[in-house]
């Protein structure tokens, strides 16, 4: 599944048309347009009824944007995927709660926030909130035994970000440059084509994090921690793997 066609699908849903969510998000309406029918295509239904003046979703649609359009599911599944590789294994077990105002009609069919933790086989403890109703933070934490480091941005594609490392009463700052993380995904992926090798990133590196997500689903419906079973990975990211991208300002947007 297009991660981007379905995050455009609940854009569009959460707006209430094509229109606007065109101009809350500076696309083009015809782009919105395109990736939808690309996921109703991939998906074999019909998400979205056409041909009507007011936007209504047909009930594989509702079915769907009821799903995927919280927080944990459009910015949490990052948090899972920087927590299994920094442990390099898969968590055992998700607790969470969530949140969600009586007083704010943005979420008055939607998480605010949803907070978790995760326990990994090898006692480390991982904890991220997701939400849609707080100021914008985007950093991630690492706490060791004689030390702690800091991604800030952690997660976004668009700007440079900074490590900062302390350990020892002494701090180190290493600023990275800016690039283009889609020009070194698809560099990336072309090298593995042309030496015939699976690239790490496969389709049982995203059924791991959707693992993880459903038992943090699960664990805030019950209010109980839920069990994760997922194989261990034979691989997680290396540093043969980093490719570098100068950024650039054009787009092909079809």
């Amino acid at each position: 599944m297009d991660l981007q066609a379905l995050r455009d699908f609940n854009l569009v849903a959460i707006h209430g048309g094509f229109g606007r969510a065109a101009r809350a998000t500076r696309r083009p309406k015809a782009t919105l347009s395109r990736k939808v029918s690309e996921l109703e295509q991939s998906l074999n239904v019909r998400l979205i009824e056409r041909g009507s003046r007011v936007l209504r979703l047909t009930d594989e649609g509702v079915a769907l944007h009821e799903a995927t359009r919280g927080p944990l599911q459009d910015i949490g599944v990052y948090c899972i995927n920087a927590a299994r590789h920094i442990f390099a294994e898969e968590p055992i077990e998700a607790m969470a709660m969530a949140h969600r105002p009586g007083d704010d009609p943005r979420f008055s069919e939607v998480d605010a926030s949803v907070a978790a933790m995760l326990r990994f086989p090898s006692g480390g403890l991982a904890q991220f909130i997701a939400s849609f109703g707080t100021a914008e933070v985007d950093s991630y934490h690492v706490i060791g035994t004689l030390g702690d480091l800091t991604l800030d941005p952690g997660f976004r594609f668009e700007t440079a970000t900074k490590l900062r490392l302390r350990r020892d009463g002494k701090t180190i700052e290493t600023q990275y440059p800016q690039i283009d993380h889609f020009g070194a995904q698809v560099a990336y992926f072309s090298d593995c084509i042309t030496a015939g090798s699976p690239p790490e990133a496969d389709g049982e590196e995203g059924l791991a994090d959707m693992r993880a997500l459903i038992a943090i689903e699960r664990a805030v419906s019950t209010g109980r921690p839920q069990p994760i079973s997922s194989p261990p990975r034979t691989r997680h990211p290396t540093l043969d793997m980093v490719r570098r991208a100068a950024p650039t300002d054009k787009r092909l947007d079809l």
